[in-house]
């Protein structure tokens, strides 16, 4: 009986969720299942780190036209999301996930414009080095004085 109870109230419960969802939550979530599924399938390396063996037989793409097509996903998305500018039309969760989504998206288009030479190498921007070099310090032991020294004096005299 007792389990029955529990069924029923897990039913009802369930039945009053799905009540409050919207035409706005659906039409959201079909953009972030769609993204989420073209990103894994481009970067297969990603997906199988997070347990996904779908593609697991694949490398990233790091071709000028595979990263010119990402690009181009990625700002039709993010175009897409326009319309979820005010997120308060959605409910519960997706109120949180457009927004985490929004800025996932912002910053693959930041990654995909500024941070990567067509043929898939990085390279750093003059507005990004100052924090690299920061990061990088730390990680081989370069005193921090020294390298606040150094962003500070400007890498041309660290390097004469």
């Amino acid at each position: 009986m007792r389990k029955i109870i529990s069924a029923i109230g897990l039913c009802l419960s369930l039945s009053i969720f799905s009540a409050l969802a919207n035409p706005q939550d659906d039409e959201f979530e079909k953009i972030a299942k769609d993204y989420c599924e073209n990103y894994l399938a481009s970067h297969p390396e990603f997906s199988t780190e997070l347990g996904d063996h779908r593609f697991d037989g694949a490398l990233t793409d790091y071709s000028s036209e595979s990263r010119t097509r990402m690009l181009a996903n990625a700002k039709q998305v993010r175009e897409a999301l326009k319309k979820f500018d005010d997120y308060k039309q959605l409910t519960g969760a997706n109120q949180v996930d457009v927004r985490i989504l929004r800025e996932n998206i912002d910053y693959e288009i930041f990654r995909l414009e500024e941070f990567a030479t067509p043929n898939g190498t990085r390279s750093f921007t003059t507005r990004a080095w100052p924090t690299v070099f920061i990061s990088w310090s730390r990680v081989i032991s370069i005193p921090r004085k020294s390298a606040f020294q150094i962003c500070a004096s400007g890498w041309t005299e660290f390097r004469t």
